[in-house]
């Protein structure tokens, strides 16, 4: 199981993941009100419904890691089913963020190109309408969904660290979920001893540089 299990929350940590779980839940409303109420995103499938679907995820757990020692941990540690599969539940909704957020930041990033008729990635757009050649049509079918397979791919790949599938219980990292780039920098942890905590921050890798790199097209 993953850190989710064995997170210790102090007083400091559950407020801040409070006030997180409002941010989301707050953005899960803004989100959904801008989706519907504007015709060009609620086109869009992955920004109407992925990304609130998102926020509220994101909003579930920073609740639940909140409440979790206070509230939750005497009734879900009996180990029944019931308690169990809380947690196999939250596992699976919050290995979905990654992907969802890579997927509807391309999908954003392809619609502004769209709409200010600027090429992108290889694509070329005329009056907000993207020019229909074989070699365009081609480059487009191989964009979007190459981006849709990495975002399945993330998906199945989180499933399988979160999970520990095809992991042994001997090469399960206890710092998985407590530690952050900067502190595996800092700490200078070894990579030999350390590669399923390295494994588990292949996701975010991933989102970090496909965010970078759609943004810098942005400012562009």
């Amino acid at each position: 199981m993953t850190y989710l299990l064995t997170y210790e929350v102090t007083p400091l940590l559950a407020g801040i993941h409070i006030v997180l779980a409002l941010i989301a839940f707050i953005c899960t409303y803004g989100t959904t009100r801008i989706a519907h109420s504007k015709n060009h995103y609620n086109q869009v499938k992955t920004v109407r419904y992925l990304l609130p679907f998102a926020c509220i995820v994101f909003g579930l757990e920073n609740l639940f890691l909140a409440l979790k020692s206070f509230f939750l941990e005497p009734v879900l540690d009996d180990n029944s089913f019931s308690s169990q599969i809380v947690y196999y539940i939250l596992l699976v909704l919050q290995t979905t963020e990654i992907p969802i957020l890579l997927l509807v930041t391309f999908d954003i990033c392809y619609l502004i190109h769209k709409r200010r008729s600027v090429n992108f990635c290889g694509l070329f757009f005329d009056e907000g309408h993207r020019v229909i050649r074989v070699p365009s049509r081609i480059r487009g079918a191989l964009t979007r969904n190459s981006v849709r397979i990495l975002s399945f791919t993330l998906l199945v790949f989180g499933l399988a660290v979160n999970f520990g599938i095809g992991i042994g219980e001997d090469k399960m990292s206890p710092l998985a979920g407590k530690t952050g780039w900067l502190e595996l920098f800092a700490a200078g942890i070894e990579v030999k001893t350390e590669r399923y905590l390295l494994l588990s921050f292949f996701p975010e890798a991933v989102l970090i540089i496909g965010s970078l790199y759609w943004s810098a097209i942005l400012w562009r």
